[in-house]
């Protein structure tokens, strides 16, 4: 598990609902790209939340009705390959410089 201080939010929104994980944003991001990477070294805790910040959890009934599965495994993937990452502005930052 990652440390949560390093993590960040990965967040999927479907109809009116917010679907969101913590993650490490360095292998979210490598996961995003197509790279098999263990969950369990991209997660910073093994929970689904509506606001992960205020520790708002997710019932398995509403993650069987948006995702057809309670499966935490599949739901975290699903997140992470159609949701968005909440970079940190020193993050953003340090990407912008990778790329030039």
């Amino acid at each position: 598990m990652v440390d949560i201080d390093k993590s960040v939010v990965c967040r999927l929104k479907k109809g009116s609902d917010y679907f969101e994980i913590l993650v490490d944003p360095d292998k979210a991001l490598v996961f995003k790209k197509g790279k098999e990477t263990n969950l369990e070294d991209i997660l910073a805790v093994p929970g689904v939340y509506k606001d992960v910040r205020k520790g708002e959890s997710i019932s398995n009934d509403e993650l069987q009705k948006n995702f057809g599965t309670r499966n935490f495994n599949e739901i975290a993937k699903k997140i992470l390959n159609e949701g968005d990452l909440q970079f940190t502005t020193d993050q953003r930052r340090q990407f912008i410089e990778d790329k030039t």
